[in-house]
């Protein structure tokens, strides 16, 4: 039974070949204008979930107050000491605030003028608690260079922390830093 009719559908098409291209042509032409009309593909993932869900209506809310946050784009710089990544930091966010034509704006999370100034507010607590401790003891010596920032009182200062050595305040191994540090400043 299944044989006969595939057998008649075959030969009628085969009498009627070209009415059946035309046919079968104008049946692809109509599907393919009803697929670009009908169908699509959204790849905004933002439209997945509804936006009627109470902590999406917040994110929005989020999004809306905090646009910076969209499109961004950030810019890790390394270096090897903080000093020299700071160094490269400014440079690159004032050649990048140049170009205003493909930046709206350039910011430097953790530096800036602000951050110079309010930095030890950012620390852990506990951070915050081991230099002010280190402030502290280092005083006297803060205050001879505040008094004297010549290179007499820089030698001066030095002298205090090798008279702390033999006093027994402080040990040798903590004045390697400072000596080392004021040996490559004087040679270069």
């Amino acid at each position: 039974m299944l044989r006969s009719v595939i057998v008649a559908i075959v030969t009628r098409c085969t009498r009627h070949a070209w009415t059946v291209i035309v046919i079968a042509s104008l049946l692809a032409l109509a599907s393919g204008v009803y697929a670009a009309k009908h169908f699509g593909i959204n790849t905004d993932i933002n439209t997945l979930i509804s936006q009627d869900l109470p902590w999406r209506q917040r994110e929005l809310a989020f999004e809306k107050a905090f646009p910076q946050h969209l499109r961004s784009i950030l810019i890790v710089v390394d270096a090897p000491t903080p000093e020299l990544t700071t160094e490269a930091t400014s440079a690159l966010v004032k050649r990048l605030q140049a170009n205003d034509e493909l930046f709206e704006s350039v910011a430097q999370p953790g530096g800036g003028d602000f951050f110079r100034k309010n930095g030890l507010l950012f620390l852990p607590r506990d951070e915050t608690e081991k230099i002010a401790g280190q402030l502290t003891q280092a005083e006297p010596l803060i205050s001879q260079l505040a008094t004297d920032p010549s290179l007499r009182g820089l030698i001066e200062v030095l002298q205090m922390g090798l008279t702390g050595v033999e006093l027994e305040k402080t040990t040798l191994d903590a004045m390697v830093r400072p000596l080392t540090m004021t040996a490559d400043t004087s040679t270069q």
